[in-house]
């Protein structure tokens, strides 16, 4: 989807956001289905997302929280049919370490969305510059009731007002990680019916605070790519990719030596996150001799290369399934031991420090802390569900887990990285779906380094 993007100066007369009753949803007679979303940032530019009914002429107006009076605009662009009145848009008069408001104008009037909405840009990281607190929510598998589909009976998404729990925590970034909806197989035969089911679970209410009071970035696992357990043999895989792109505003999508890949990384003050696709390049889970490909060598090369350019005090790792949990059962890395021993190896050799890994796809949410001989210990902080069906089996035996931290409700992370410079530390709270606390773990930065605390 190519955008022409251009912005000017507004006057402080620009229309101000009313709110309504519930300060939660859309009237019926607005012409937004779902939205505004923020996505990706840099020192420099934001993204910004709406999708509309039906067709119209749309452009933000946004400004910096602390200088309301100077106001900028995005270009004005039409929403069409083609593209399931999606819009995405350019706010380039930004500045590093700033938050800013913002309204969305479609056909020329203001619609009021009865809450603020609001982004982030990164701060600066540099010997120049102090650090900041960083506050990062974390959460997958998110299945959205539809009864015009779904079979009576099962239960397929609820607890809805985690979003509202989430948004309530004020994060600078929500990092979705996979599973984030679920295709059923009225949908992943066809484009019609994937952007029908993105279309459908976009728009729940519960939902749309979340999408404006924060940025967004996604990965996806095998729910929202296809079929489920699917792997490199899908046939949809393009149109999947197509569609994560229309509904998601990622940075970038693909990577050197793995361009079809929905992966990439970002920046967010000493904090960098890299986002891995493990479904485009997967040998099939059928394949039990362990000598698949998980992320496909190119993918694999790409981290390792960036990991150790990295320059980030903690470096996430944001996949759609365990990274570091030594079960073979379900969709595990483990299950590939090729490529897992690859990675580890590399990890190993080229002596990268605060490497840390975030998962879901499970319904369960653990702490694995991987003990590794002379080396730091590898975490994988595993988060799920949002609102699908927590798992119901025996706890597993996971001799890596962290004691206290097996959760089966549903639940989210805030990893907030706070402290000076040469002493930040990452904290993970995990909350249920009303915000309260079930657990929480510290990690020094001291903790990730080679020769340090262990």
């Amino acid at each position: 989807m190519t955008i022409t993007l251009r912005h000017r100066v507004l006057g402080a007369a620009s229309s101000v956001l009313l709110l309504c009753a519930t300060g939660r949803t859309l009237s019926a007679q607005s012409p937004v289905s779902s939205g505004p979303m923020a996505g990706y940032a840099t020192l420099r530019e934001a993204a910004l997302w709406v999708q509309l009914k039906a067709p119209g002429r749309v452009r933000f107006v946004y400004w910096d929280s602390a200088a309301p009076n100077v106001r900028y605009a995005t270009a004005e662009q039409d929403a069409i049919a083609s593209n399931v009145f999606v819009v995405h848009a350019l706010a380039d008069s930004v500045r590093e370490g700033r938050r800013y408001l913002y309204e969305l104008q479609v056909n020329g009037r203001t619609i009021p969305m009865g809450r603020e909405l609001g982004f982030r840009t990164p701060p600066r990281e540099s010997g120049a510059f102090g650090v900041r607190d960083i506050r990062i929510a974390f959460g997958s598998c998110s299945n959205i009731a539809d009864p015009r589909v779904d079979v009576p009976g099962n239960v397929y998404g609820a607890g809805y007002e985690i979003f509202e729990a989430i948004a309530d925590q004020r994060p600078d970034f929500m990092l979705w990680g996979g599973d984030n909806l679920y295709f059923r197989d009225a949908d992943w035969s066809s484009r019609t019916g994937m952007r029908q089911r993105y279309t459908h679970d976009r728009a729940l209410p519960q939902l749309q605070r979340l999408l404006g009071v924060t940025n967004h970035y996604a990965v996806w696992d095998d729910h929202d790519y296809g079929p489920n357990d699917v792997d490199r043999s899908w046939s949809g895989k393009s149109r999947a990719r197509e569609t994560f792109q229309l509904f998601w505003a990622n940075p970038e999508y693909g990577v050197p030596g793995a361009e079809q890949a929905i992966g990439t990384s970002y920046r967010w003050g000493d904090v960098e996150v890299f986002l891995m696709d493990d479904r485009t390049y997967r040998a099939s889970n059928n394949m039990r001799a362990g000598d698949g490909d998980y992320w496909g060598a190119g993918q694999l090369r790409w981290l390792i290369g960036a990991l150790k350019s990295s320059s980030a005090t903690f470096k996430l790792v944001a996949n759609g399934g365990q990274v570091l949990s030594p079960l073979t059962n379900h969709e595990n890395m483990a299950n590939y031991g090729r490529e897992r021993g690859e990675l580890l190896a590399a990890l190993a050799q080229e002596q990268i420090d605060g490497v840390m890994f975030l998962s879901g796809d499970r319904h369960l949410t653990e702490l694995t802390k991987m003990p590794r001989l002379g080396m730091y210990a590898l975490y994988d902080a595993t988060i799920s569900p949002l609102t699908s069906k927590p798992f119901a089996e025996p706890e597993e035996p996971n001799p890596w887990r962290v004691p206290g931290t097996w959760t089966t409700v549903r639940n989210f992370a805030l990893l907030e990285v706070t402290g000076p410079r040469a002493d930040r530390v990452l904290t993970i709270t995990v909350r249920d779906q009303n915000a309260k606390i079930l657990w929480k773990h510290p990690i020094h930065q001291r903790e990730l380094r080679n020769g340090g605390a262990r």
